[in-house]
């Protein structure tokens, strides 16, 4: 995971602080799951949020965001399900210049669909709204 690439200064509004950060993750599997909990929460923190919202966007048309119990098996069961759910895309080469399948990834944009591209996590008393299994 690589520092943040751009920051934009706090706009204020009466009590109201706005911040905005870009965040690169980097992945080398087709379905990975990568866990934002720690970062997420030293972000948080970092700002001396004591109450406000935490609101998280997937710039990628194939990302998602989710907030969920973060147990091997679940994970495990999360990427196995995904892939039954929607399996790849397989066109012959030929096919692939008129079906406009030629990335076969049509799966990865269906499962970014159905799993969502945001995530918005209460701070209240300076933490991060995610419990003790629950993480991003």
């Amino acid at each position: 995971m690589k520092s943040p690439s751009r920051t934009w200064p706090p706009p204020t509004a009466g009590g109201l602080t706005i911040h905005g950060e870009t965040l690169l993750v980097q992945t080398d599997q087709r379905i990975e799951l990568v866990d934002l909990t720690t970062l997420v929460m030293e972000l948080s923190g970092r700002f001396n949020m004591r109450e406000g919202l935490v609101s998280l966007w997937s710039m990628h048309t194939t990302c998602s965001l989710l907030s969920m119990s973060s147990r091997r098996a679940l994970l495990s069961d999360i990427k196995r399900s995904s892939n039954r759910c929607r399996p790849r895309c397989r066109v012959a080469a030929q096919q692939s210049r008129t079906l406009d399948c030629d990335r076969m990834n049509a799966d990865s944009h269906l499962r970014a669909l159905l799993l969502g591209h945001n995530l918005t996590l209460q701070v209240s008393g300076g933490e991060v709204g995610a419990r003790q299994w629950q993480r991003i």
